[in-house]
């Protein structure tokens, strides 16, 4: 077999061959070891030049770095966040009722995707309020359902212990007007939710052990200790301005109103079945202001500005005995004897600052004088940690009910020196304007200092709602007596009636977002301030279109809580006399809410009113008499 024959390798390769191959074989893609935020997250191809890479340069965006250091520890930050709403949402479950847990069970089970689990399990209602909750009220936390009507009201269950976090009281023992339980706690309930200045009158947790006492927790309590803290009369007064504060719709209209927990009241106020104690005290003054919103407003003035102050003044004082050998109870009588009075400081002030035609010629100066305690420190702990809106909501917040207790007692202060203030400028003829500004001054620093506390809210509060009204109020209120003095300027340069217009805008402002929030809730205080603020709108007699809008949004707002509280059609009708009398120009907008709150002050009268009786064969004129009506038929007379 012929071998083949090895020849040597050649001198060289050919160039063309050589190049060839070199066209055929891709560039090698440089390696980077981190590529940019926005290359990583598209998934694509980043070159890691700095300071911006190739791809971010031609989209002419910002290119930005992380380090492996800085997304590890983003990466550990998100876990740990998940990790801690997860342990939340277990705990919730763990602790809370078995009713909770299942519905939360299913909340889980309605999550599309696993990745959807966490945040459907951490966003549960009762999850939420759990969270918001304090370490201690974490451990107590309440192991019973409250279902939620359609209504918005609570069903709680019957539980065996009255504490802060059940709702449940034995109410129907102090009352005759109604016996159901679940109602009636609802309404104490409601009362402290949201009223922030007649809460400030009464020590809720004495009162809570009171109302079970009569019901056989505690049978060795001494019956003089408890009607020194509650009282049938006290009870119905308070569940009388509590149940008339909320506009009821229709189908769900309780059997109980207002008027009878009111006439019930007064019914005990006569026979006076109680000696003059703190009791009687504050129900006179919480029938006072129901008085002045939903009734006469003159009986009102009397049993706040006569009744009132006649039985403060001959107020037996608490026999401190009778608690001597009781160390939970003492401290807790001394605290409410504390907080009571100074509840009642801030509530003369505020009357006396809403209430200005009635008050007493001098009385400002003589009750005010006695400067008020600020709220004890106890009361942190004892202060609802979430404020549930009515109706009731998903989402519970944060109440800042402390908080808001005390920056309202340094705004009391502050209103207490602007109301003797103004009391000696309306009685001048030169007002002392450098000390009403040194006091404008300070009004304002309070509210650039406290305002910062609720700017991150995500909720609007009552408490603060009512809050800044107040402030406004005030601050109208001192620059009333230089509203016809031009030539003195407040700071900023700018005169009183300026000023006045500006607070009267930002109140009503603040009183629209409101009652856009909490249609339902009729509050005493806030309407008071949108008369204020309406009535000094009309300075000027021609309005500019701003100020025109805000006059227009003012009355509406009266004209809307006129449906509840007739004072709000009073006062449209007081302004309606006063635009005629100024010969003011006002547009028809406003015109049609001020002649609509008029109808329902004074009814047309039809003299000889009649109707058609139709016969098969003829219609028949029938005289009816005399015909009274505004926005329904309210009587006939023949």
């Amino acid at each position: 077999m012929p071998v083949r024959q090895l020849l040597p390798k050649p001198p060289f390769v050919p160039a063309l061959q050589l190049e060839k191959d070199g066209e055929n074989q891709a560039p090698k893609r440089q390696g980077v070891s981190l590529a940019c935020d926005r290359c990583r997250k598209r998934k694509v191809k980043c070159d890691g030049a700095r300071p911006a890479c190739a791809v971010c340069c031609s989209a002419n965006i910002e290119c930005k770095y992380t380090t492996r250091g800085s997304s590890l520890a983003q990466r550990y930050v998100g876990l740990q966040e998940s990790y801690n709403e997860l342990r939340q949402a277990v705990e919730a479950m763990c602790s809370g009722s078995e009713r909770d847990a299942v519905d939360i069970v299913k909340h889980i089970r309605l999550a599309q995707g696993l990745d959807n689990i966490i945040p459907s399990l951490c966003n549960h209602p009762r999850v939420v309020q759990y969270r918001l909750l304090s370490p201690e009220q974490q451990s107590t936390w309440v192991k019973d359902a409250h279902p939620v009507e359609a209504s918005g009201f609570i069903s709680p269950k019957l539980v065996a212990n009255c504490t802060e976090h059940q709702y449940l009281l034995p109410v129907s023992q102090w009352t005759t007007v109604s016996q159901d339980d679940v109602w009636l706690s609802h309404l104490l309930r409601l009362f402290w939710t949201w009223d922030t200045t007649l809460t400030r009158i009464i020590h809720r947790d004495l009162l809570v052990d009171m109302i079970s006492t009569r019901h056989g927790v505690n049978e060795n309590s001494d019956g003089k200790l408890v009607a020194q803290f509650c009282s049938e009369l006290l009870i119905n007064a308070l569940l009388a301005y509590s149940s008339d504060c909320f506009g009821f719709v229709s189908q769900h209209k309780p059997a109980a109103q207002g008027r009878d927990f009111a006439k019930e009241a007064y019914r005990l106020l006569e026979t006076r079945s109680v000696n003059n104690c703190v009791s009687l005290i504050q129900a006179v003054a919480i029938l006072s202001i129901y008085e002045n919103a939903f009734g006469d407003p003159k009986k009102g003035a009397s049993l706040f500005f006569e009744t009132l102050l006649d039985l403060r003044s001959n107020l037996e004082p608490v026999n401190k005995s009778m608690v001597l050998n009781d160390d939970a109870l003492g401290p807790k009588v001394q605290d409410a004897l504390s907080f009571i009075s100074s509840g009642f400081y801030c509530l003369d002030v505020k009357m006396c600052l809403i209430a200005s035609p009635t008050v007493p010629a001098g009385w400002t100066r003589q009750l005010l004088a006695n400067d008020g305690n600020g709220p004890s420190p106890n009361m942190q702990m004892r202060s609802d940690t979430l404020w549930i809106p009515y109706p009731l909501s998903v989402q519970p917040r944060i109440s800042y009910s402390f908080e808001a207790s005390q920056i309202e007692h340094e705004l009391v202060r502050l209103t207490a020196e602007c109301l003797e203030a103004t009391e000696m400028n309306g009685q001048s003829l030169m007002p002392n304007h450098l000390g009403a500004s040194n006091i404008y001054n300070r009004l304002i620093r309070w509210k650039n200092v406290n305002s910062r506390r609720f700017h991150g809210s995500s909720s609007i509060l009552p408490s603060w709602t009512g809050i800044l009204a107040f402030y406004h109020t005030t601050c109208i209120k001192l620059l009333s007596p230089f509203i016809q003095l031009p030539f003195l300027e407040f700071p900023r340069g700018r005169p009183a009636r300026a000023l006045s217009v500006e607070h009267s805008e930002s109140l009503i402002s603040i009183l629209k977002e409101y009652n856009a929030a909490f249609a339902g809730r009729q509050d005493y205080w806030l309407l008071h301030t949108c008369e204020i603020a309406v009535k000094h709108l009309l300075l000027e007699k021609n309005l500019l279109d701003p100020t025109e809008d805000y006059l227009a949004k003012g009355c509406e707002l009266l004209y809307s809580i006129g449906r509840y509280m007739p004072q709000a059609n009073r006062i449209l009708d007081d302004v309606n006399n006063h635009i005629k009398e100024k010969n003011i120009e006002v547009s028809d907008r406003v015109k049609t809410m001020l002649q609509a709150g008029s109808t329902r002050v004074r009814p047309t009268i039809i003299a000889n009113a009649s109707y058609l009786q139709l016969d098969p064969n003829d219609a028949k004129r029938m005289l009816v008499g005399s015909m009274a009506f505004n926005e329904a038929i309210e009587s006939i007379a023949s």
